[in-house]
């Protein structure tokens, strides 16, 4: 208790010292108006010592004063005193009051050099010959004086897995400091310096940050989402024609589209190819499916096929000469691709004839006949066959 009174008397005492030099401050700096205090129209009082401190480069300079009230009432004030021994500007203020304790106090700073009134944070209570802070250990409160900046970063177009590398635009203030770009996921997107590069299908938040300086503050992160989409495998069912009695072929496919160095190893899972076929004793088109499969980062685009197993050999059909008819599968038409041939029949792959006639425009009219596999025969002006094609009508 001895050492607590003495300590309290030995504050005081200095904070009176210092009170007493503002005498001879008071010359150059004038207190903010308003800011006047009698102590000897208070019974009680306590102490603070407060440090100030700039985010800025700024620092408190002789002249900058600090004030207590209590409600909208001066209750102390004080200017900056610099003390040699820790190099620093400090605020030893007493603060006087009528009651003993319970009072709320405030504290409010004036900055001389810019002629700014601040209120400093935090929440106290008045009670009779307490010391709060010290030289050693005093209040400390932080002015946030940093001007703001802030940063332009526009929405992100859509990218698909496989697209090159482009750079975003992101644009800061004033500060020193450069605009840093980070990516929430680096599974969709990594980010170096400007360039995005895209690494898989998926969601990213891309944000742009800029931190502050001596002179701005950091400015307020502004995120834009980047979704980058699937690409698309076309996975095509390769067509096979036997026929009757031979062996079943393998089925197979064949896969266009990956991008980055991918292969099919790479997909999550491959799909599958599937027909009904146990058989080739019964001529017929048989459907093979592509079916199932799935990648994180690719959409299967699956075009289906057809086994066809044939009776030509039956129909006397020859294939002397190998002549080109195209689209194959068609929709409409065929198109033959040879000035020599006259004529063309056209059968089922039960060797039914459906239909022939003349080559016109070394054209073949497909439109009105159901969708399946047929057998194409064409002949010269001689009427001697000298091709037998398969095709398939859409």
């Amino acid at each position: 208790m001895l050492n607590q009174t003495i300590e309290i008397k030995m504050t005081k005492y200095l904070i009176t010292l210092f009170s007493l030099s503002l005498l001879t401050l008071s010359v150059v700096y004038s207190q903010p108006s308003g800011w006047g205090v009698d102590p000897s129209q208070f019974e009680y009082s306590t102490s603070y010592t407060w440090q100030v401190t700039f985010a800025s480069s700024d620092a408190v300079e002789a002249g900058d004063y600090l004030a207590a009230f209590i409600g909208d009432e001066v209750r102390g004030v004080v200017a900056a005193l610099y003390h040699p021994g820790y190099d620093a500007y400090f605020f030893p203020l007493l603060v006087y009051s009528d009651q003993a304790s319970g009072e709320s106090i405030s504290f409010q700073f004036y900055d001389a050099s810019e002629a700014e009134m601040r209120t400093l944070e935090g929440e106290y209570t008045f009670e009779l010959d307490q010391v709060v802070g010290s030289f050693s250990d005093p209040v400390s409160h932080t002015v946030d004086d940093l001007l703001p900046q802030s940063i332009l970063f526009g929405p992100l177009s859509d990218q698909t897995y496989g697209a090159e590398a482009f750079e975003v635009i992101a644009s800061g203030g004033a500060g020193t400091n450069p605009v840093m770009i980070t990516s929430s996921n680096t599974n969709v997107a990594t980010v170096n310096g400007t360039t995005v590069t895209i690494v898989g299908a998926g969601v990213a938040t891309l944000t742009a940050t800029q931190s502050g300086d001596d002179v701005f503050g950091a400015a307020e992160p502004v995120s834009q989402q980047l979704i980058v989409h699937k690409a698309v495998l076309t996975m095509k069912t390769e067509n096979h024609t036997i026929n009757v009695g031979e062996r079943l072929p393998e089925l197979t496919y064949s896969i266009s589209g990956f991008v980055n160095n991918d292969t099919e190893e790479d997909l999550d899972e491959s799909p599958t190819l599937v027909t009904n076929v146990t058989s080739s004793e019964v001529a017929g088109a048989y459907a093979i499916t592509l079916t199932g499969g799935s990648d994180d980062n690719y959409h299967f685009s699956l075009t289906h096929g057809v086994l066809t197993i044939t009776t030509a050999t039956v129909l006397g059909l020859q294939d002397e000469e190998a002549y080109e008819v195209y689209p194959n599968p068609c929709v409409d038409y065929l198109k033959v691709a040879s000035p020599n041939l006259d004529a063309f029949s056209l059968y089922s792959l039960n060797g039914q004839l459906v239909n022939q006639g003349k080559l016109v425009n070394d054209r073949i009219d497909m439109i009105r006949l159901p969708t399946g596999a047929y057998l194409v025969s064409l002949k010269d002006k001689d009427g001697k066959n000298l091709s037998i094609s398969r095709v398939v009508k859409q």
